[in-house]
């Protein structure tokens, strides 16, 4: 493909650690918090209670990603004629 391995490996990396932040099963410290709230006496999460939270995080982090994929190309985004 020709392209740079960054330029691919570093937008992966970002959705795969942005996706432990959807559901409840996601990542083992969403169900390890659940359960000490629970314990506590207190009431744990649902599945998506804290989805919100991750969309917020994927939406900025699909900003930075259209904003850092010049930095990964090594092309300079504000050169005027695209060298």
């Amino acid at each position: 493909m020709k392209t740079s391995p960054g330029r691919l490996m570093m937008p992966l990396s970002f959705v795969g650690l942005i996706s432990g932040m959807m559901t409840l099963v996601a990542t083992p410290p969403n169900m390890v918090v659940s359960s000490e709230l629970m314990r506590d006496g207190n009431h744990g999460f649902v599945f998506f209670s804290v989805t919100p939270i991750g969309v917020v995080v994927l939406l900025l982090g699909i900003a930075y990603m259209l904003v850092a994929r010049f930095w990964l190309s090594g092309v300079d985004p504000l050169a005027a004629n695209g060298e």
